[in-house]
């Protein structure tokens, strides 16, 4: 679909996404231009039902100086020293946890108990 309106149109042309009209950009130049003055040239929008589920405050719908604090923020926690740092207290937590489920006598729900470990993952960490 969007080779043949590439084709058709050229590099840089108009469409419609999810109901939402958006302008669909090709090209390295193109692209380029776009990263590289955004916030300036163009600002990025998810559509309503996304921004609903992500919620109003999250990194991805967040603009300027907030997205770059928030950005900062998430870039520590997650950056590769830190979740290095991480692995050990997860995997005793899984090694328990597979240990509690291989001695239920009985079925398991794997959805809540997916659930509880990644709740207990998240306290540890």
């Amino acid at each position: 679909f969007q080779s043949s309106r590439r084709e058709k149109y050229g590099n840089v042309f108009k469409t419609h996404l999810l109901g939402r009209p958006l302008i669909r950009v090709t090209g390295a130049e193109n692209v380029r231009k776009i990263l590289m003055g955004e916030h300036h040239l163009v600002s990025t929008e998810w559509p309503r039902s996304t921004r609903m589920l992500l919620g109003p405050n999250t990194v991805s719908n967040s603009i300027g100086d907030i997205h770059r604090n928030k950005r900062k923020v998430f870039s520590k926690i997650f950056s590769h020293e830190a979740l290095e740092s991480y692995l050990p207290k997860i995997q005793l937590v899984i090694q328990d946890t597979l240990r509690a489920w291989s001695s239920h006598p009985e079925a398991i729900n794997v959805y809540q108990e997916a659930q509880k470990l990644t709740f207990r993952m998240a306290i540890r960490v």
